[in-house]
């Protein structure tokens, strides 16, 4: 009755954090779970998944789940709950819904998250009408750029800034995947690069950058043609984008050039709750 990520804190053998789950039992069967987890001694707790099962639904469960939740934290010294959700799903309507008759925060967008397959990203017209590489540019793979050019980057980034922190490739590096991880480079120098990282199957497309001055050459998409092309000899069929809602040069970029298609758009969005609060506005 929660995500797979999260059943092991059902085995409540950690000394250092301390799982919380309160159910709800009709016939003696589990029909809802609410799973919240924190630091032992902790004032302040995260809920990370409420579920009622699909027969269960309609029938007001998953509200009295909550207020009961809430009521229970309340009683044992909790103050504050944050919880995390994505949108795109069947639920997401009566989740809010369900966050907004309970006093917490209005959600606010922390990131966008697309899928693309293979078949969905390859109807985009940047893909379709995909040009020779001019003789000055070349794309390869991440991994044979060389240490003179690695410090080329990083010197003449400290010399002039010409790289958003988000997307410094050395911050990028742990687990990339090899074998879809590009740069460019134009006349002999490296200009940018789309690192990207195996999850769950899928291939994140975790950090796209290229420098200001050949964005409008068209750099991003022979980086996204090369990362696409090679997908499938590297097992992957689905690209995943992952994008930061305060990156808005990235957001803008991805919705208009991306999201027409795909085949999975949404959000994760965060809420909070201080119990104080709640027990005034609720007359708990």
């Amino acid at each position: 009755m929660t995500f797979p990520a999260y059943r092991s804190f059902l085995d409540f053998n950690s000394s250092n954090i301390a799982p919380l789950a309160i159910g709800v039992y009709e016939n003696g069967s589990a029909v809802g779970l609410a799973l919240l987890c924190t630091d032992a001694g902790a004032d302040e707790t995260t809920l990370l998944s409420i579920f009622v099962s699909s027969r269960f639904r309609r029938r007001g469960i998953a509200l009295e789940l909550m207020q009961k939740t809430l009521k229970h934290c309340e009683k044992n010294g909790i103050r504050h709950i944050s919880a995390s959700y994505m949108t795109g799903q069947n639920s997401t309507q009566a989740l809010e819904n369900i966050f907004n008759k309970t006093c917490w925060t209005i959600p606010q967008t922390r990131m966008m998250v697309m899928h693309a397959s293979l078949e969905s990203i390859k109807t985009a017209p940047w893909f379709t009408r995909r040009k020779r590489l001019p003789a000055s540019h070349e794309v390869l793979p991440w991994a044979q750029v060389t240490v003179a050019e690695r410090a080329l980057i990083s010197v003449s980034n400290s010399q002039e800034t010409w790289i958003d922190p988000n997307f410094s490739p050395f911050d990028l590096e742990e687990s990339f995947e090899p074998n879809t991880s590009v740069a460019l480079r134009v006349n002999g120098v490296i200009v940018g690069w789309l690192l990207t990282h195996a999850i769950n199957g899928n291939l994140r497309l975790t950090g796209l950058f290229i420098k200001q001055n050949l964005r409008s050459s068209g750099g991003m998409f022979l980086l996204l043609d090369a990362v696409i092309a090679l997908m499938p000899e590297a097992g992957f069929s689905v690209a995943m984008w992952v994008i930061l809602s305060s990156n808005k040069n990235m957001v803008d970029f991805v919705c208009k050039q991306v999201q027409p298609y795909t085949i999975f758009s949404g959000e994760t969005r965060g809420v909070t709750i201080q119990l104080d609060n709640y027990n005034k506005v609720s007359g708990q």
